[in-house]
């Protein structure tokens, strides 16, 4: 019973993320060190050890359920024995047998278990919320590394452009001014190396692969994507599958089950049984037990107040994840429209090379060079700005946001 729970709940959170996968690929290092973006996140699933956490911990949250579960054993007490006072020995034997069960048991374990199974829901959407963050966060680092390759790349291209033009007469203005140019590229190309170098560690540590490994990636920055954007329909996709408005859900769900409990807790220790007694002249005696707490004094509250105001806490809580989804949803989006309106109006300023620039002085063809340079590196940060905002976008709404626009059919979850 326990293995088939647990394998359900493996089943709903693999398809709650599966909207955020692009496609299902090894999550392995290829031999030839080549890495896709779909493969590190896969490898990221599998080695991230926080996440390999909350898989643990959902595990304990299903051994809790099992237990809420449990009824209280029944007591059986027992006398056997000789009747002994102060004034003589009656060989003669008294048995008392008594045995009993907690009858309160009835009413308060079916609703323990009811929010037990709360709290492996809720644990669940939790382990869903780290699997997006770390789909996200591979998905970051991935591009990141591709965006300080490309960068390193087009320095390393330029300062060879540089070596290329370098001015024959050294007495000359030109070569002067050759030369403050050339050692200001050798020092951008010393910040570039560096931040590749960085970006190669912090994917490696994502996918717990040794730095030094020559992994290559294969994947380019996402391109610019005119498709438009339907607001309304991300939010409400989010609302109906972003796991912290569920688990703000699931919350208040839980809370009105520990109302409950606390109103049953009144007649919390009530037991009922048989007891047998036969004593020294053979007289018998068999019939019921019931024994139970006196409620004179409502102990259960402060409790119950308790709970109450948690129900409170978690309405706002759930209005405030909403306005949340909103928020970001709306921001993110807003963000992606002006940076896919920059690129495209700087995408129509650009014109191909022609002859005339080839045949251009040397001094000339440096500064188009450097031109060309300085467009290049303005438009690898605008996409990666846009493929840094993507990934937020599909955190905020638990899917890729360009399926859910296409639109994506959307899947109904229990809260």
């Amino acid at each position: 019973m326990r293995d088939e729970r647990k394998a359900k709940v493996n089943r709903e959170i693999t398809l709650r993320v599966q909207p955020c996968l692009r496609t299902t690929q090894p999550a392995t290092l290829a031999s030839d060190y080549h890495l896709t973006r779909d493969q590190a996140i896969g490898i990221s699933l599998r080695e991230n050890p926080v996440l390999n956490a909350a898989w643990a911990h959902l595990g304990v949250a299903d051994a809790d359920l099992e237990e809420a579960g449990l009824y209280t054993n029944p007591t059986l007490a027992g006398v056997f024995g000789p009747i002994i006072n102060h004034r003589f020995l009656n060989p003669s034997p008294e048995i008392y047998i008594t045995l009993v069960g907690k009858l309160s048991d009835v009413w308060i374990v079916p609703i323990k278990e009811k929010i037990a199974e709360d709290e492996l829901a809720i644990t669940s959407w939790q382990t869903t919320t780290q699997i997006l963050e770390t789909i996200k966060s591979t998905h970051i680092a991935y591009d990141t590394c591709v965006f300080a390759q490309q960068q390193l790349a087009a320095t390393e291209h330029l300062l060879d452009i540089v070596h290329d033009n370098k001015p024959a007469d050294e007495q000359s203005s030109d070569y002067a001014s050759y030369n403050t140019t050339h050692q200001k590229i050798k020092l951008e190309l010393i910040k570039k190396r560096s931040a590749y170098q960085e970006a190669r560690i912090h994917l490696a540590s994502a996918l717990g692969l040794d730095p030094s490994l020559p992994f290559e990636l294969t994947d380019a920055l996402p391109p610019s994507d005119p498709t438009p954007f339907d607001t309304a329909e991300l939010i409400n996709y989010a609302y109906l599958h972003q796991p912290y408005l569920i688990i703000a859900r699931l919350k208040k769900h839980q809370a009105l089950y520990k109302l409950k409990e606390r109103g049953r807790r009144i007649f919390e220790n009530v037991q009922i049984g048989f007891d047998y007694q036969q004593d020294s002249g053979k007289d018998r005696g068999f019939g019921p037990i019931i024994q139970t707490d006196i409620p004179i004094f409502n102990t259960q509250h402060a409790s119950t107040e308790r709970a109450r105001a948690y129900i409170t806490e978690c309405e706002h809580a759930i209005v405030a994840a909403e306005r949340k989804i909103q928020e970001n949803v709306s921001l993110l989006v807003l963000q992606i429209q002006a940076i896919d309106a920059e690129i495209e109006f700087r995408t129509s300023q650009q014109s191909p090379p022609t002859e005339e620039q080839h045949n251009m002085p040397s001094k000339d063809r440096l500064a188009s060079a450097i031109n060309n340079y300085e467009s290049f590196i303005t438009m690898s940060n605008l996409l990666m700005s846009r493929s840094r905002l993507s990934a937020e976008l599909d955190y905020a709404i638990g899917a890729r946001w360009q399926d859910v626009v296409s639109p994506l059919p959307l899947h109904k979850d229990t809260v």
